[in-house]
């Protein structure tokens, strides 16, 4: 790992996280640093098998991923993404975000990338209040007024990322109830991992290219009642 740049992958166990760790293990061009909230799952176990490097972290406390931690420290790259939906993350993602950011800075990190999405406050003039897309990005403003990052990049749009299907019904087997919100006519786009894997990774590869760009994800446009047949 000494004589390869490394790239800090958040969420190294998930399926965004995941997916980019993969590729960047398939490219072999940068070392990779997987974060994890246990490094004895066997998932992390499974990634160490794999040469990636897990450290134990925790998006809900910013101490244990500070300056001198082993996360950020010596790293050039980072990708950071922040999960609204889980229980610790509900009303701080945009909170957590700029500790992640701040602790990123501060650690000399100098590519850094974050899964945004599109600020509905603003675009909807404060009608439409739609937190775990503002916050986002709100987070990826903070980001633009850094000034010590050498590239910045973030990759997001309105999507469905198909794996997340999985995650949506409730528990046991005799519960399959899935909420889809959305209005009865529209169509949604919907992506694969594997695609936000390559622009992730890409990005990484290719800095002088996309600095301070939004790397829009856009797959197969489904009506919404077809997403509620096929879940």
């Amino acid at each position: 790992m000494a004589d390869k740049k490394i790239i800090v992958v958040f969420g190294a166990t998930g399926q965004q996280g995941g997916s980019v760790v993969d590729f960047l293990l398939e490219d072999g061009t940068f070392a990779v640093r997987g974060v994890t909230r246990s490094v004895d799952s066997d998932k992390a176990k499974a990634l160490t098998a794999r040469g990636v490097q897990m450290v134990a972290a925790n998006v809900a406390d910013a101490a244990s991923f500070a300056k001198g931690k082993g996360v950020f420290d010596d790293a050039y790259g980072a990708f950071i993404i922040t999960n609204f939906w889980d229980p610790s993350s509900m009303g701080k993602e945009l909170e957590q975000g700029v500790a992640l950011v701040d602790a990123a800075e501060a650690c000399g990190v100098k590519a850094l990338q974050y899964g945004s999405l599109v600020d509905v406050e603003k675009i909807s003039g404060g009608k439409l209040d739609v937190p775990h897309f503002t916050h986002k990005a709100k987070v990826e403003q903070y980001v633009l007024e850094k000034k010590n990052f050498e590239f910045t990049a973030f990759s997001g749009c309105c999507v469905l990322f198909l794996q997340h299907v999985d995650v949506l019904p409730a528990k046991g087997r005799r519960q399959r109830r899935v909420g889809v919100h959305a209005a009865q006519h529209s169509h949604h786009h919907r992506v694969r991992c594997e695609r936000h894997r390559r622009c992730v990774a890409g990005d990484f590869q290719e800095p002088g290219k996309v600095q301070q760009a939004v790397c829009a994800l856009r797959g197969r446009t489904l009506h919404a009642g077809r997403v509620c047949r096929q879940v």
